[in-house]
């Protein structure tokens, strides 16, 4: 992948970057690799979170979900111990899945093409047995249909809360912007308080519910990446750059 952003050019094209650390980090080195200029403004703060209650029940767990790459950054240093190799494990996203593999974790399930609950379920679903256990490992808040949805199949519904987002304190960039990338429904709602001239330039997300969410703010020219990877995000920007 690295040779090939080295071998796009971005003209330097200004670009705000709003994903939290350490991904927006990494996207903001290969935006500069592809010849773009990145302004990093990180619009989630995160604390992580000890969930002692949970952690004891994780082996008794038939499936383990995990809903963000943040979910395993937070999780995966007191989960790993108390995995069973009779516990399966999903990811909502190619993106969380491959931060469980960084993790020498085996992935069995996650959606290729989509990343939100939706697709998960619907690949889900169909292997579930009868009264089959299932933690969700995320952040505390958050959208509910997976959980509601599980429920109503009869599956017994855990929680381990990770982390806590919040709102962080930044300086307003002095740079020029041309366009600006966000990659949740909360980091463009905090964009909003933190830096609301921004929403005024062209914004990149990641999915149609991101896009409905985007036009009630007011937003009026929005791309959406064929998802939340980098590479997703860095063919879109390409696509800006040429228009």
């Amino acid at each position: 992948m690295m040779n090939k952003i080295s071998q796009l050019n971005l003209n330097n094209l200004h670009v705000l970057v709003t994903r939290p650390k350490p991904y927006g980090e990494e996207l903001c080195e290969l935006i500069r690799l592809a010849q773009g200029y990145p302004i990093y403004f990180p619009t989630i703060a995160f604390e992580l979170l000890q969930d002692v209650s949970a952690i004891n029940k994780i082996s008794q767990q038939d499936w383990l979900i995990f809903v963000s790459p943040q979910a395993v950054n937070a999780s995966i240093t007191a989960i790993k111990p108390k995995l069973s190799s009779q516990t399966k494990v999903a990811a909502i996203g190619s993106g969380t899945a491959q931060a469980l593999q960084k993790q020498k974790v085996t992935v069995d399930l996650f959606p290729e093409k989509e990343s939100d609950s939706e697709s998960l379920l619907a690949l889900l679903t169909p292997q579930l047995k009868p009264n089959n256990k299932i933690m969700l490992v995320r952040g505390e808040g958050g959208r509910t249909l997976l959980a509601e949805n599980l429920a109503a199949e009869d599956m017994t519904v855990e929680h381990y809360i990770a982390y806590r987002r919040s709102l962080p304190i930044l300086s307003v960039p002095k740079e020029r912007i041309d366009i600006v990338v966000c990659t949740s429904n909360e980091s463009l709602k905090n964009l909003q308080i933190l830096y609301p001239e921004a929403l005024e330039k062209p914004l990149i997300v990641v999915s149609e519910r991101m896009r409905e969410y985007a036009k009630t703010l007011g937003i009026q020219h929005i791309k959406v990446a064929k998802g939340a990877s980098h590479q997703a995000i860095l063919e879109t920007l390409m696509k800006i750059d040429c228009e």
